[in-house]
């Protein structure tokens, strides 16, 4: 590639191997960033799926859901903010790249961290958002009804931790869906 400075005079740019892996890894982390993304919205705007159960007694998953959006948006800004600068040789908005890039690897590790530790705390809270759901199922909520023999029709022999699930007679298989039951 020839480039002109302000002198005027040709500066020849070679691509190398260090190029090009920058160029993959940016390509990399623009792509997670939009399925980081395609996933929060998913998480959002499905109203078909067990989520949209969840999103009915739960704000923490609209929250999550919010969180995973704005994460993704940023992780692809920073991919197209490291791609100018790669091909520009900008070192500012590399330095910014670089920057962020160990932010977001602190912030994940951090979580990660948290996750592990409070994975007892995160299970009785699902148990107990579930229970909640399963206590006040009565059928009457067609997306809600829909999104429940969804998931006992796929995840069927998972539940054997709730015994509200388990033992509750106001489960579509007790109304006339035996096809939802083994």
């Amino acid at each position: 590639m020839l480039i002109y400075t302000q002198q005027s005079r040709p500066v020849f740019h070679t691509f190398t191997c260090h190029t090009y892996s920058v160029y993959y890894l940016i390509y990399l982390f623009t792509i997670f960033g939009a399925l980081i993304m395609g996933f929060g919205l998913w998480v959002l705007l499905d109203n078909q799926s067990f989520i949209a159960v969840l999103q009915e007694s739960s704000s923490t998953l609209k929250v999550g859901s919010y969180i995973l959006i704005g994460v993704g948006s940023l992780s692809m800004l920073m991919g197209f903010l490291g791609c100018i600068g790669a091909i520009y040789e900008i070192r500012c908005l590399l330095g910014l790249y670089f920057t962020c890039l160990v932010l977001i690897l602190i912030a994940q590790v951090t979580a990660a961290v948290l996750i592990y530790f409070q994975r007892d705390l995160l299970k009785r809270e699902i148990s107990t958002v579930v229970n909640k759901i399963l206590v006040g199922y009565t059928g009457q909520n067609k997306t809600t009804e829909h999104a429940w023999d969804y998931l006992q029709k796929t995840v069927r022999d998972v539940w054997t931790f709730s015994t509200a699930f388990v033992c509750d007679i106001n489960l579509c298989c007790c109304h006339g869906r035996p096809q939802y039951c083994r």
